[in-house]
């Protein structure tokens, strides 16, 4: 989607920022989770999230149009 009035490369960095924060707090999210793991659940859930962090973060870095 480009914002009327934006280039092309404002646009992208702009989504390459949201998906790197995005990864952050997928990454604080499963550290969290991690740190209070009791069960295996509990493990399981963070491993989704740290999934997730690791899917927004290749979103954002890899080139090509995002």
């Amino acid at each position: 989607m480009t914002i009327p009035g934006g280039t092309e490369s404002n646009n992208r960095s702009s989504n390459a920022i949201m998906y790197f924060c995005g990864a952050v707090a997928m990454l604080m999210f499963s550290i969290l989770a991690f740190g209070n793991a009791s069960e295996w659940f509990d493990y399981v859930s963070a491993t989704i999230w740290l999934s997730l962090a690791v899917v927004l973060g290749y979103r954002g870095f890899r080139p090509g149009p995002v």
